[in-house]
């Protein structure tokens, strides 16, 4: 009799453990990668796993493109990072941080803008080519997010709104295919800048803009902040 009790708490116990695996109170428990429905995580397509936080990659497949990659005045030039967007025209959008007078990553400080990119061949979905300037320097590492509303929302850092050159002085403009120049001042030469590399957001009814005036995101300490929002409805 005992062993039977036994055997039938652990089975139990085993259907507690398969009912508890994946299931989910809140979005939060999706990790904001999707919803929570029937206490069960839906997850959007770029996402899988019971919490939705493993990314769902696909295998590399050239063919259809290699990210963004700019050539201006016949030298290469470096970007860094890519927030890409499925729009309602169907096309995927990119905005990345890209390095002016084909310069270098390592001048970001002082070169830094922010580009739009468009993938405009539907057989090469992943294929970005360039359109034109959102931001010009100071600004860096663009993530854009969709508002429940619908608007393209970018969170940004930038020195909008500050002394023009307080990241680490001008741009340099000694570069050639995404190489600078011994002469340009790089990030380590940067470690006295007067900014606090300020996190801004604006907003756009499109992928195209335009945009509104940065507004600050208030931040508790100085440092460039890698943020990556996820926009909930009001309660």
């Amino acid at each position: 009799a005992f062993r039977t009790k036994t055997r039938s708490m652990r089975f139990i116990i085993a259907l507690l453990t398969l009912r508890c695996v994946g299931a989910c109170d809140s979005d939060a428990d999706c990790s904001y990668n999707g919803q929570c429905v029937d206490q069960a995580c839906l997850c959007v397509p770029q996402f899988r796993g019971n919490a939705c936080d493993i990314f769902n990659f696909e295998p590399l497949d050239l063919t259809k493109g290699t990210g963004l990659r700019t050539v201006r005045s016949d030298s290469q030039v470096s970007s860094w990072g890519g927030s890409v967007l499925q729009a309602d025209d169907g096309l995927f959008h990119m905005w990345s941080a890209e390095m002016t007078h084909s310069t270098g990553i390592k001048v970001w400080l002082t070169n830094s803008q922010i580009v739009h990119a468009i993938a405009t061949d539907s057989s090469r979905p992943f294929e970005f080519v360039r359109q034109k300037v959102v931001w010009p320097v100071f600004a860096h590492e663009p993530t854009v997010s969709r508002a429940p509303s619908g608007e393209y929302v970018m969170f940004f850092t930038t020195s909008f709104g500050e002394q023009p050159g307080s990241q680490c002085g001008p741009p340099c403009k000694c570069g050639a295919n995404g190489t600078s120049c011994l002469s340009c001042r790089n990030d380590q030469q940067c470690v006295t800048r007067a900014s606090p590399l300020s996190t801004r957001m604006s907003w756009s009814a499109s992928p195209h803009g335009p945009w509104s005036t940065p507004e600050l995101v208030p931040a508790l300490t100085k440092g460039d902040t890698n943020l990556a929002c996820v926009i909930r409805p009001n309660a």
